[in-house]
């Protein structure tokens, strides 16, 4: 990978069709939590460099951005021995994943911004969600810009949405920015108190043709043992939870020979998955 560096961060690049950064701040504060919190507009001006430096210097339109915890990117990722003193430093790492050969478009769900109305979407993978209960019913807060929710889909997440309709960061304001990137940990401190370190695993975020939901969004995955100690006793999350459940039960119900049968489409996204599969943490998807 070939390292390179500007006056905020460090970031090492892998290029080809399929492509991987890694990126670091060169200012070290042990944790993200710690950044964003004793110098938001540090943040800001990382966040602006990081997207100027996967949009404009490495010409990126379609990718998945996450940010991880601690001082070791990715499993699979390994950091070049120039990052290894700035990943201490700092405390968490921006790993992107970008394919300029992926063609899908992501899917409209507008009824997921209507807080009135009852969840029913599918995203761009073709799945389909259809739950007895609203937006409103899974929103936790409401900044002045986003709002923060459960997981549609059951999973230990929480969802932060623009409420305006926005499809890359870079349309944002700076204050939209920083709400979208803290009202989740505001919610985690508000529900469990205050944290010392980083409280999630990790964070994701796709652009372009990366998002299953044509909508700007951020996705933070919480420790399973935390996540349901503060909200498994959520009403909406329990029926979240039974959704997914019974969703799961009917799959593995399926007869083999129709859980075996795979579509072109279907052979074509196994293959994608496999070539980043290096990149990716285990049960993961590079478009969730």
């Amino acid at each position: 990978m070939e390292v390179l560096s500007t006056p905020l961060l460090t970031y090492a690049a892998q290029r080809g069709v399929q492509s991987r950064l890694l990126l670091v701040p060169r200012c070290g504060h042990g944790s993200f939590l710690k950044l964003i919190r004793s110098e938001p507009s540090s943040f800001i001006g990382f966040l602006r460099e990081t997207l100027r430096v996967i949009e404009e210097v490495e010409g990126h339109e379609n990718y998945n951005l996450r940010i991880t915890a601690g001082s070791l990117p990715l499993r699979g990722l390994e950091p070049p021995a120039e990052l290894v003193e700035d990943l201490a430093r700092a405390g968490f790492s921006v790993s992107i994943f970008a394919d300029a050969a992926r063609k899908r478009e992501p899917a409209d769900a507008d009824t997921l911004l209507d807080l009135d109305a009852a969840i029913d979407y599918q995203d761009a993978s073709g799945r389909h969600v259809r739950l007895p209960i609203t937006s409103g019913d899974i929103t936790l807060k409401r900044g002045e810009h986003t709002r923060c929710a459960l997981d549609a889909q059951g999973r230990p997440v929480l969802v932060v949405v623009l409420e305006r309709f926005v499809r890359f960061q870079r349309d944002c304001s700076d204050a939209e920015l920083l709400e979208l990137w803290t009202l989740a940990l505001n919610v985690i401190e508000e529900s469990s108190g205050p944290q010392e370190g980083d409280p999630f695993v990790d964070m994701r975020l796709n652009a372009g043709t990366f998002q299953n939901i044509r909508h700007l969004h951020l996705k933070v995955w919480l420790n399973r043992k935390l996540f349901e100690s503060t909200w498994a006793a959520h009403p909406a999350y329990k029926v979240l939870a039974q959704h997914r459940d019974e969703r799961r039960a009917r799959r593995a119900a399926r007869p083999r020979d129709e859980a075996d049968v795979q579509t072109g489409e279907e052979r074509v996204k196994m293959r994608a998955a496999k070539s980043t599969r290096q990149y990716l943490p285990r049960n993961d998807s590079y478009s969730q």
